[in-house]
């Protein structure tokens, strides 16, 4: 999936940009574990393709995460957030340095703009970092969303193995059973 930011107008708000980045980040996420969640059911079903997962979860340089949309690692994800981060920044920080457009020299509508640039600035910043500290709190949950899955997955094959080999000693339990305890007409009880 191709990383999507929409080409906003300078009409809109910094609340409706940050709308938009947050739509653009959640669906970027949303198609990552829709992908992973696909691929998992897929192992579920064939067990002999667990090293699809690990290709998958691979990290990759940079420029191959932007290019190959079906690598899950968790790197990859930042990269694809990040580039969307950093159009967000450069966007509310567009608007910031956008000029005030006043056509009345009027000191009372003067002041009124400067007061209303300066709230504007203090909500770009406070955009920024919720937006820092939303990216980190998803990709710790991916981070684990994909530990987990892989434990569990080679949790599933130890515990395939293990009653592999419960069967193999019920099946040697049952040969050992058809052996007689005493052996008839011996002559000494002790190994020599």
């Amino acid at each position: 999936m191709p990383l999507v930011w929409a080409q906003t107008s300078t009409a809109l708000t910094v609340t409706e940009r940050a709308a938009e980045y947050h739509v653009a980040a959640n669906n970027l996420v949303n198609a990552k574990l829709m992908q992973l969640a696909t691929l998992l059911n897929s192992i579920k079903d064939d067990p002999t393709t667990r090293s699809q997962l690990r290709e998958k979860l691979a990290k990759l340089p940079e420029e191959e995460c932007l290019t190959k949309e079906n690598n899950l690692s968790v790197f990859c994800l930042y990269s694809g957030l990040n580039q969307l981060k950093s159009q967000f920044f450069l966007d509310l920080d567009n608007s910031i340095s956008a000029k005030i457009g006043l056509t009345d020299t009027n000191s009372d509508n003067l002041n009124t703009a400067v007061v209303s640039e300066q709230n504007r600035a203090v909500i770009v910043a406070q955009l920024k970092s919720e937006s820092e500290l939303l990216m980190d709190q998803v990709l710790q949950a991916y981070t684990q969303i994909v530990l987990a899955n892989v434990l569990h997955q080679e949790n599933v094959v130890t515990i395939n193995e293990v009653e592999n080999l419960q069967d193999n000693l019920k099946d040697l339990q049952s040969e050992i059973a058809l052996l007689p305890f005493k052996f008839s007409n011996v002559s000494t009880t002790q190994c020599r």
